[in-house]
């Protein structure tokens, strides 16, 4: 907040004779929200069971492009991601993966990548 008032008064060294800055904004409401504690997971492959397949690359390239737009379709939280941890048992950091994924807008967290929904 020091900031906006720092450069609200460097702004205000420039007005012209009679020129008045707008009152700041009002802050936003602020609610509490309990902690939540996640207890479980679902491992990806662990409950794809023996029918999953290889695809090829053009096949992944594909289903990678198309994860951004699903997760654009979800409506509620604004804080829903999707994070890739490993890439066929390596960390998706070092991995052939790492590319595909950036390309389709993940971003690099040490060690995952994660895709956030669009605000």
């Amino acid at each position: 907040m020091e900031k906006f008032f720092k450069t609200r008064e460097l702004f205000a060294r420039h007005l012209l004779p009679g020129e008045t800055s707008p009152e700041p904004p009002k802050n936003n409401p602020v609610i509490a929200i309990a902690p939540i504690e996640v207890t479980e997971c679902a491992p990806m492959f662990a409950n794809l069971g023996n029918g999953f397949k290889a695809v090829s690359p053009e096949t992944l390239t594909v289903a990678v492009a198309e994860i951004p737009k699903k997760l654009a379709t979800r409506s509620g939280d604004l804080r829903q991601r999707i994070t890739v941890e490993e890439w066929n048992g390596r960390p998706v950091t070092t991995s052939a993966g790492k590319a595909l994924l950036e390309s389709a807008g993940f971003v690099r967290h040490y060690p995952p990548m994660t895709l956030y929904a669009p605000r």
